[in-house]
């Protein structure tokens, strides 16, 4: 909360007032996942909320620049990328996007497999298109990597992660609890 929402709301605030153009926020990939997802789920869990935190911080930063005649954003979605985020302050045309860098140093040619299950067939390899918006290059400062980069059009919306970090807490309490019980029921029948 203090760091990954507070203190981004005070530094967007500040720079704005300052009359600073750009702020680059770095944040975790898992802020675009949905609230949902498992990894989204156990980090909220194992690292407070920091999630949902992360995307509070985004939120507010995007209506700062929003209200703002001067400062732009760009979000970067990954920490280990450091020239990236060079690249992007540098650049005059990126500015209120948010940038996801994933991926190895070999392009795919425009499809990438995801682990999936059907009833049929059980758990599979499936092989599925990109979205039209990814791009792969070997090297970040080529000019197609970034033409390709537009400004965030739509709203970030807020997410009930702390639902999901509900029903998972319960999950695990409930199997706690089963556990227990068949434990106790196991230590009856040995020691009567």
């Amino acid at each position: 909360y203090w760091v990954n929402f507070r203190a981004v709301r005070t530094l967007a605030e500040v720079c704005e007032r300052a009359g600073c153009e750009k702020f680059i926020r770095v944040t975790g990939m898992s802020v675009g996942y949905p609230a949902f997802d498992w990894i989204a789920v156990l980090l909220n869990v194992v690292l407070s909320m920091t999630i949902q935190w992360q995307l509070a911080g985004e939120r507010a930063l995007r209506a700062i620049c929003a209200a703002s005649s001067t400062m732009k954003y760009v979000v970067v979605r990954r920490t280990d990328v450091a020239d990236v985020i060079i690249e992007a302050l540098n650049r005059a045309d990126v500015q209120n996007a948010t940038l996801s860098v994933a991926g190895s140093a070999t392009p795919s040619g425009g499809v990438r497999t995801e682990l999936v299950w059907d009833p049929a067939r059980g758990m599979h390899w499936k092989t599925v298109e990109q979205d039209d918006n990814v791009r792969e290059g070997v090297d970040y400062k080529e000019s197609a990597m970034w033409t390709a980069v537009t400004s965030d059009v739509s709203e970030l919306r807020e997410k009930n992660h702390r639902r999901y970090v509900a029903m998972f807490l319960a999950l695990l309490v409930g199997l706690g609890v089963l556990f227990f019980r068949a434990f106790v029921g196991v230590m009856t029948k040995v020691f009567l």
